[in-house]
This record gives structure tokens, sequence and C-alpha cells, in this order.
């Protein structure tokens, strides 16, 4: 069965950013080893740049999806309609944003072709935007969020105090941990070790908002 990992942060009635890195746990260059010694933020922008202007991080346009190379990181990763699936070694690791909304009052994302320029994808999925930018810390991942999910969602959100919640499903296959302070989870597979954490949200005044990862009780690792 599919691993539901939750990503919540606080009631947000506008646009508001989420942001996660998946990378593998070993940094291998030098380069980003020093990125890595950067604040959180400083790192994502350092990453984004760098990787745009090196073309070992550009995005290939293919006629049935996107791939991405990520060197430093020694893994591959191809986009489509189903999501994303990261291959490194003989691993396979898929990653879908499958709900969105308040709490646990959820609803499905719109399904969404990727699009891809120099070093960043995105789906578009009605008022989520989900983007990825490929550098040498490894894949970011985003949430851009415009609007509120839903109007009514919203209301029942400012009456229970229910956090925004986004909804990602991993692979069969992969155990999760989260961290102790919530903010990273390790993904392991026979073999392998992915890290996927420095999670951050924003709004739009630039305010950081609290922000965790919970594993969904109901789903079981295999």
């Amino acid at each position: 069965m599919n691993t539901l990992i939750n990503i919540s942060t606080a009631r947000c009635f506008f646009f508001v950013f989420i942001m996660l890195l998946l990378g593998s746990l070993g940094l291998i260059q030098a380069e980003a080893t020093r990125l890595s010694d950067l604040p959180v933020v400083l790192q994502y922008s350092a990453s984004e740049v760098l990787g745009r202007h090196q073309r070992g991080y550009q995005v290939e346009v293919q006629p049935n999806g996107i791939r991405a190379a990520t060197p430093a990181q020694d893994y591959a990763t191809f986009f489509d309609a189903e999501g994303i699936t990261l291959a490194t070694g003989q691993s396979r690791l898929t990653v879908q944003l499958t709900a969105v909304g308040y709490g646990e009052r959820l609803t499905a994302v719109d399904p969404a072709l990727p699009t891809g320029q120099n070093n960043r994808i995105e789906y578009r999925r009605g008022n989520v935007t989900e983007w990825y930018v490929n550098g040498p810390l490894g894949l970011q991942q985003g949430f851009t969020l415009a609007q509120r999910p839903e109007p009514d969602f919203s209301m029942f959100a400012a009456l229970t105090n229910e956090p925004l919640t986004l909804v990602l499903t991993i692979s069969a296959g992969w155990h999760a941990i989260v961290s102790a302070d919530a903010r990273s989870l390790s993904l392991t597979n026979p073999g392998i070790s992915l890290n996927y954490g420095g999670l951050i949200a924003v709004d739009a005044t630039g305010e950081e908002l609290p922000t965790r990862f919970n594993l969904d009780p109901n789903s079981t690792d295999v």
C-alpha cells in the first residue's frame, strides 16, 4: 500500500509558499557542502541559480514527459501526468500531490501535465502550482497557493482552527520516518536512503508559518 504524507501549516487565507528539498543523504560535491552551510532559504536560492547555469541540471523535455538529472546527488527524476518518479540505482520512488484542504476536509487536486524550462518544472493544478527546481543541493519541491483551496473549507478552518494541509502519496516499498522536529523525513528502501526535508512555508508578506510533516495513520509501509 502507498504511504500518505501530510504537510500541515498554519491557517492561511492568501498567497503561501511551501518549500522542501528532496535529495540523497550524502552530498558528494564540495560545492554542495558549502551551500549546505547557508540558511535554508539562501540554500534554495543559490542552488536554483547554480542549477540554471549548469547544463547538467537542465530539464530535458521528452515526448511522454520531462526528465531532470541531479548529478551531485546521483539520481534522475521523471515528470509526467502521474506525478514524479525519482530513480537512483535500482530504486524508484514516486511522489504525487493528491489532495489539498484544511485538516481532514480535503479535496483531490486537479490533474495536470508538467511543463519545463531551464532547471524548473511546473504542474498548474487550479489554485495550486506544484513546482520543482533542480540544482546542486538536490531537487527542490514547492507549492504555491494563490487563493484559499475552497471557500467552504476556509470558513470551516476559521471556526475549528484546522491547518492548511497538502497530502503527498509515495510509492509502496518505502519506509518514512518523521524527524523529531517534524520538519524532515527519512525515506528508506533496501539499500538506499533519501532525505526529504528543509520544509518551509511563508505567506505573502514573507512571514514564515509553522509547518510540519505527518504520516497518515491509516496508511501502511510495506
